[in-house]
């Protein structure tokens, strides 16, 4: 219904919300094969990972794919409309999984600050701000630097 085009801002908004979820979505489902963690359920140890191994159903832990997809859609809705209680909403999600045994705390954590930073993005690119990321490479490594105002 938001993006019905009767309130621009808010079709702006949920098109944004929208977007990052389906990008958070796909990031933290890559991740998953990168990191190779296991499940709290699958009785193994949270310290046991198996990098770019991931990906079996035992080893889909991190990050919480729901936590990333839960906060990158609050997040533009509550930085554009002022509602940080929306980042309450993502958090019980987040909880959710780890009392479900689904998730450790950390992959949960992981997802949050994934979500967040996807959904950050994309609300402040479709309010035309360009407070995109910068990757600065010189001789002694490579810095990134992503200031929110």
């Amino acid at each position: 219904m938001a993006l019905d085009g009767s309130d621009p801002r808010r079709a702006r908004t949920a098109l944004s919300a929208a977007e990052a979820g389906v990008t958070s979505a796909v990031a933290a489902t890559g991740l998953k094969y990168v990191f190779g963690r296991p499940r709290p359920n699958s009785r193994q140890s949270r310290n046991d990972f198996d990098l770019f191994g991931g990906g079996a159903s035992n080893r889909d832990s991190m990050p919480s794919r729901q936590a990333a997809v839960a906060w990158a859609v609050a997040t533009p809705f509550a930085e554009e409309y002022g509602m940080p209680w929306l980042y309450g909403l993502a958090a019980v999600t987040s909880l959710s999984r780890v009392g479900k045994q689904q998730h450790w705390f950390s992959d949960t954590v992981a997802g949050s600050l994934l979500g967040y930073g996807v959904g950050r993005l994309f609300w402040e690119s479709a309010r035309g701000k360009q407070n995109l990321p910068q990757v600065f490479v010189d001789p002694s490594g490579v810095t990134m630097n992503w200031s929110f105002r």
